[in-house]
């Protein structure tokens, strides 16, 4: 036999007898057992708890859950709450300013941080002025928080400081420069265009111009081929060239094929395939057997975006040098 509590029984001698009992009568009777009590102690003296009691209610409300206008939901408020204590955080903008301003790099870099998110408001300035903050570090995160989409007035602020961040990655400081958005256009352009200005700078601006798709460039970026001739500045404008360029900006890119630089003749062969035509295929074609197997590689690439898929195919048939390129080439635009 199933063991029944003390309470259990008084409770089941106070509810013998009632039969079916109304809303009302049934609330009462619930109040009248909740005062039934054991009066039973443990060993050691002490009083049992009386714990609080919960009743059940079944109610058959004739719909069918598994629909999804029949489906019941309820919300119950406790009397005293979830039982959690709650937290309130306070962020004190104008404390964050003066932190920008501490002795400490990483409190500095901190705060920084924290205004970005909070967003710049008022405190744009503070953000801006720590561009020339002594810590590269903390230069950085003021550079990242500025770069947003809604801020390209800071544009010229941050290209203005971009030398200090020559050890950083160039595709993290392109990544950040074309985050801002079609509206830092103009201040790219002006960087490109300024001969004074850091080559890697200006070689970081043609890279987001590219990332942007800015078709209004390719005209500077043609005469800056063929005014300059440092590497990273040549390389980044002819991959900008290779993808805003136009067919009559073809002369200063099929002169840098020849370059001695392979670094330039591969940039050169990759923007020559994109903009060039079948009298360019001669010419890819003499890439293709460069010393250098990148720009043979650009070579090959180059000649089947200018249409020139025939000359790979005869290659592969004549079992010539750079075979084997030409097919993994050729295998690189069909579907399996």
């Amino acid at each position: 036999m199933t063991y029944q509590s003390v309470t259990y029984r008084k409770q089941l001698d106070k509810r013998s007898g009632s039969g079916v009992l109304s809303l009302e009568e049934a609330l009462a009777k619930v109040k009248e057992m909740a005062d039934v009590r054991s009066d039973r102690t443990y060993k050691n003296g002490k009083k049992r708890k009386a714990f609080d009691q919960t009743v059940e209610i079944v109610m058959h409300l004739g719909i069918d859950p598994r629909q999804a206008d029949q489906m019941l939901r309820g919300a119950i408020s406790l009397p005293k709450g979830l039982g959690k204590s709650r937290r309130v955080i306070a962020f004190c903008e104008g404390a964050l300013a003066e932190q920008a301003k501490d002795a400490d790099p990483p409190r500095r870099a901190r705060a920084i941080r924290t205004l970005s998110i909070l967003g710049l408001g008022p405190y744009g300035e503070t953000v801006r002025a720590a561009l020339d903050d002594p810590s590269p570090w903390v230069a950085m995160i003021a550079a990242r928080a500025l770069a947003g989409k809604d801020h390209p007035e800071y544009a010229e602020a941050i290209l203005d400081r971009l030398h200090r961040f020559e050890d950083w990655s160039q595709n993290l400081l392109v990544s950040m420069l074309s985050s801002m958005g079609p509206g830092v256009t103009p201040a790219l352009r002006r960087t490109l265009g300024d001969r004074d200005e850091v080559p890697r700078v200006r070689a970081v601006a043609a890279d987001a111009l590219r990332d942007l798709n800015d078709l209004a460039v390719g005209d500077q970026a043609a005469g800056v081929l063929e005014t300059e001739t440092e590497r990273d500045l040549l390389a980044a404008t002819l991959r900008l060239l290779g993808v805003v360029g136009r067919p009559d900006h073809l002369e200063p890119v099929r002169r840098l094929c020849r370059s001695d630089d392979f670094v330039v003749r591969a940039s050169a062969f990759g923007a020559l395939g994109r903009l060039g035509g079948n009298e360019d295929w001669s010419l890819l074609r003499g890439g293709i057997d460069d010393d250098s197997p990148w720009v043979a590689l650009q070579a090959a690439r180059g000649l089947t975006e200018a249409g020139g898929e025939e000359i790979l195919e005869e290659l592969i048939a004549a079992g010539r040098s750079r075979s084997i390129l030409a097919r993994e080439i050729l295998a690189e635009g069909r579907p399996v």
